[in-house]
């Protein structure tokens, strides 16, 4: 099976969230691989993820870019994960540390290419994790993004 992972980031304010991510490394089984960074040239970059020419956050849940930012990029690759096996996100560099952690996959399909055609509209998005609040209030509390901060990562 073929799968494409999203991630999806929101900070909580009032009637509004802010929503971007990306991970920068996979280790999927035991397997390294490379993510996306933003920060460099996409010419060249080859990964299991969608390239994507803008870092700033989603700030409107119900426009199209919350599928795979704006305008975004084709992944290249896939993976091939079987059931039960462990994915770790590593994140380098997040920008801030309160607010919750949501992370997505989706099913590109069977065919060993297709998710270089996949734009993720219309396909069966699944939660493969999310954290929110660990322990304290809400402003000075222990945030899922503190602790992926610290552990540059989130499985």
């Amino acid at each position: 099976m073929s799968f494409l992972l999203l991630s999806f980031i929101t900070v909580l304010l009032p009637l509004r969230a802010f929503g971007h991510g990306g991970i920068w490394n996979y280790s999927i089984a035991g397997e390294w691989r490379p993510g996306f960074f933003p920060y460099y040239p996409a010419a060249g970059q080859s990964s299991i993820q969608r390239h994507w020419t803008d870092f700033r956050p989603i700030v409107d849940v119900s426009q199209p870019t919350i599928v795979c930012n704006d305008p975004g990029d084709f992944a290249q690759e896939y993976a091939t994960i079987a059931v039960g096996a462990e994915v770790k996100a590593y994140y380098r560099g997040w920008p801030h540390n309160i607010g919750p952690v949501i992370v997505w996959m989706a099913f590109c399909g069977a065919e060993p290419d297709s998710c270089s055609s996949f734009n993720g509209t219309g396909r069966q998005w699944f939660k493969i994790g999310q954290a929110g609040l660990l322990s304290g209030g809400m402003r000075d509390g222990l945030w899922a993004q503190k602790h992926m901060i610290a552990n540059q990562n989130f499985t």
